[in-house]
């Protein structure tokens, strides 16, 4: 390899690099009056510029990666490439990079986002958007200073490939050893560069999202990798005419006021006084109670002892259940972790249908309100055993959560266990360090995934005793209550200690007393011939959506089962309910203890919908404590009575039952397509 090749291609990143750095500083100060900048630091934008300038590297080392290794690889076996193609290709390079910044700044200018694949709805309209173009910006004179910025590139592209040694001598070293090493040496500084960072996840579009000021992160964002990054959700998933045609539906089951027209969710939520589940009201005059919600990874219901498993997968959690507020009837949304998570945070089923992904993931959706930010005195955590740009989770975290801080495996002391960082039982520990030197009321997520293949426990068990099987007997009921194998049951035996571990160290300190424990599973798992599942839920694949839920304070509620029907969007709604705090809301969630939701009958249960994302057409369906009522986007319409003796033998129901299969096929349809439009209309 000849080292003019690279030190010409040095000198191109470089100049790349400059070209982009100053355009985003011109991006900075040309939207700095539209900003709210009382609401960034120095630090911020300094931090902003850090994050955009290796965006700018992995653009860069990408789109020079073909050029660089063939002219590279050519000249290792003697042969110049032309440096007409190189100039060509470098031009056709620089012509990409200001099309889409020129399209950027017109973008913002009139959206306030940067440029995504959206871009491409224009060419629907292509007439149109052409005319738009047209009257509002400076067309003409726009495309001759385009035509001089390329000149002025081709010149100076011009003059470094004149400096292109066309010798054929290895100049580097005539050793083919030294040369392979430098080859190695090459690759993998250029790896690096694309990969980001130091980290078991490369860096990702989430990062730029490191601050609730848009102004900030959008500065952070380089806008050709934001239209790559958006590009698998380049078309907005939802229906604005199906939206807007079960409004009526939505606005019964919200108890919308009846003067709301469409697209208004927008409505102010307040408290119920005195809420049910507390011993007494809070004293105003004492720090508010502390909330830790603990996310167990895959906590099927089935498989715990609060089900009836026999095997006693759960110990201590059986145990917190007897001294907590226990719902048995319990679903998420949608079974998958980073799903899950997006609707605990936002209040919406996450019901985007890209297989294998998410809605955490979907650039196009990060701007989300939540109401975590309405626990004002609270300081928010986030603890994760691994790195939070799993799922690109931390997006959904820091770009609406304000001032949240994330602990992730970097942060920790302890070891990294498998793929997914730290232990569990090290992540408690981890927690509890962190919690015991709160000074102030604080809100934590604790995210744990060692229930999650390869299910490695960790050399440093405490005090935890694998339980084997060897009796047949045994092994005969871990194949009969859905265990695939030993390890698994072993695994989540650990994860359950783990959570006892922490109450156990956590009982000892001052918060204890004053803390709100939330603990449920991010979802569920397929039934696996347990028999402890109901044979209704069996055969329409319920238990993939339903985990416990508990609500564990001993000095703040009395141990109580809970019968209501509950899913995990309305978690934080009655959370907020309970503190006693009224906020403005656009999402499903709902504090299912409102009377206004079940015309103050107790006996009438709430109706909850479940998403089975990785099914094809997209299903969805409503259930309640009788009736399951299953859709598609085909639009047929079922009804079971899935609660029956006999489920399986039980005919549909739908052709006695009419009023009842439209009335909940309706809801199935609008909170499923209302959905689709929350995700992309629930900016904070």
């Amino acid at each position: 390899m000849n080292s003019t090749i690279i030190r010409f291609y040095l000198a191109i990143i470089a100049f790349l690099l400059i070209t982009l750095t100053v355009n985003r500083i011109i991006f900075a100060l040309l939207y700095y009056n539209i900003s709210n900048t009382n609401s960034f630091t120095v630090n911020d934008i300094f931090f902003a510029f850090y994050i955009g300038f290796k965006f700018d590297l992995r653009f860069i080392l990408i789109s020079l990666a073909p050029i660089f290794f063939l002219t590279a690889i050519l000249k290792q076996i003697k042969i110049n490439l032309p440096t007409k193609i190189i100039r060509i290709y470098l031009n056709l390079l620089c012509f990409l990079i200001f099309i889409f910044y020129g399209f950027d700044y017109g973008h913002y200018s009139y959206l306030q986002s940067r440029l995504s694949s959206t871009v491409l709805q224009m060419l629907e309209n292509l007439q149109t958007s052409m005319q738009m173009i047209w009257q509002t910006y400076p067309v003409i004179p726009s495309c001759i200073g385009f035509i001089f910025i390329l000149w002025i590139f081709d010149y100076i592209i011009k003059r470094l490939l004149q400096n292109l040694s066309t010798n054929t001598n290895l100049s580097i070293s005539k050793f083919k050893y030294k040369i392979i090493l430098l080859w190695i040496f090459i690759v993998l500084i250029w790896s690096a560069g694309i990969w980001g960072k130091i980290s078991y996840y490369p860096l990702r579009w989430g990062e730029a999202y490191f601050t609730t000021n848009k102004y900030i992160s959008s500065i952070a964002l380089n806008p050709i990798m934001n239209f790559f990054d958006s590009w698998v959700y380049r078309e907005q998933e939802y229906d604005i005419n199906l939206t807007k045609k079960y409004y009526p539906v939505m606005q019964n089951y919200l108890k919308l006021d009846t003067d709301f027209t469409f697209p208004n969710f927008k409505r102010t939520i307040k408290p119920v006084i005195p809420h049910p589940l507390l011993k007494k009201p809070f004293n105003s005059n004492s720090p508010a109670p502390n909330v830790v919600v603990i996310i167990v990874e895959s906590l099927v219901a089935y498989k715990t002892g609060m089900f009836n498993n026999p095997l006693g997968p759960t110990p201590y959690l059986d145990r917190i259940q007897k001294q907590a507020i226990f719902f048995p009837h319990f679903y998420v949304p949608s079974q998958a972790t980073a799903r899950s998570v997006f609707a605990f945070i936002t209040g919406i089923p996450d019901v985007t249908a890209h297989l294998d992904t998410s809605s955490t993931r979907n650039p196009l959706v990060v701007d989300q309100n939540t109401i975590l930010n309405e626990f004002k005195e609270h300081q928010k955590f986030y603890f994760l055993g691994g790195d939070a740009n799993w799922g690109s989770i931390r997006g959904l975290l820091t770009n609406n959560i304000s001032d949240i801080r994330i602990f992730e495996e970097k942060d920790y002391s302890f070891p990294r266990n498998d793929v997914w960082g730290i232990s569990d039982y090290h992540l408690f520990l981890e927690a509890n360090k962190v919690f015991k030197k709160e000074q102030k009321p604080f809100m934590a997520i604790v995210q744990t995934s060692g229930f999650h293949r390869p299910l490695t426990l960790p050399k440093d068990r405490g005090d935890f005793k694998l339980k084997h099987l060897n009796s047949n007997e045994q092994k005969r009921l871990l194949k009969e209550y859905g265990f695939e194998s030993e390890d698994e049951y072993q695994s989540l035996l650990f994860q359950d200690y783990s959570i006892g571990n922490f109450f156990k160290q956590a009982s000892k300190e001052k918060y204890f007393d004053n803390t709100i424990f939330v603990i449920f599973g991010d979802h569920g798992l397929p039934v696996n011939g347990a028999k402890n599942v109901p044979a209704g839920e069996r055969i329409h694949d319920l238990e993939n959506f339903h985990v416990p839920l508990l609500f564990y304070a001993p000095k703040i509620f009395d141990p109580q089962i809970i019968k209501k029907y509950v899913s995990e969007i309305d978690v934080l709604p009655i959370l907020a309910s309970i503190f006693g705090i009224t906020y403005s809301y656009q999402a499903l969630g709902r504090d299912i203890f409102d009377g206004r939701y079940n015309n103050n009958n107790a006996d009438e249960a709430n109706k909850l919908f479940v998403y089975y994302w990785y099914m094809r057409p997209s299903r969805y369906a409503i259930f309640d404590n009788k009736y399951f009522a299953p859709a598609n986007t085909l639009g047929k319409k079922e009804l079971f009575i899935y609660t029956s003796k006999r489920p399986g033998a039980d005919e549909s129901p739908e052709d006695i039952y009419k009023e009842k299969t439209i009335e909940l096929n309706d809801l199935a349809n609008g909170i499923y397509n209302t959905s689709k439009y929350m995700m992309y209309h629930n900016k904070k």
